[in-house]
């Protein structure tokens, strides 16, 4: 492996891992970033946020967590497929794409495994379930993203054969 490939294909997925553990610690508890939403979501949506009650804003704050714990796993999913279609190997985009999603739906695995040794957190089944959509969903957009890209250059084929 090059030094030029490790820092453009495996570099990103191992900082995005990183990511994903550090917010797996203490520091990204409920406790540690409420404080951090109700400033946000008072910034973007302020007038709809100060009618809202104690437990609908705790609602929402549930939502936009789960949908970080989403989000989280569609990027390294996206990464994951980038880096193992670029691979030694080559994968073709579907066992890319099998690939980074078992391997996204592990890590959630071992995601919430360390978070049973952190007091502040707690493990949950559906959390991996989330990130294991999210993952799929990552494995869908670049899908999608590939599908769209050969249809588009089939297109200008057939437009420079006069079709």
């Amino acid at each position: 492996m090059t030094v030029r490939r490790f820092f453009r294909d495996i570099f990103p997925v191992i900082c995005w891992l990183g990511v994903i553990f550090f917010l797996s610690t203490d520091n990204g508890s409920a406790e540690h970033t409420n404080s951090f939403l109700d400033e946000h979501l008072r910034l973007w949506f302020g007038g709809v946020i100060a009618h809202l009650t104690a437990d609908q804003l705790d609602t929402l704050h549930y939502c936009v967590r789960k949908a970080a714990h989403l989000t989280e796993y569609l990027i390294l999913a996206v990464l994951l497929v980038r880096a193992i279609a670029r691979g030694r190997a080559g994968a073709r985009p579907p066992r890319a794409a099998v690939l980074a999603w078992c391997f996204a739906t592990v890590y959630a695995m071992t995601d919430e495994f360390h978070q049973r040794f952190v007091s502040s957190r707690t493990p949950k089944v559906t959390d991996v379930m989330i990130d294991s959509v999210g993952a799929l969903l990552g494995v869908a957009l670049v899908a999608s993203i590939l599908f769209l890209r050969r249809k588009a250059q089939a297109r200008k084929f057939a437009a420079a054969l006069g079709g």
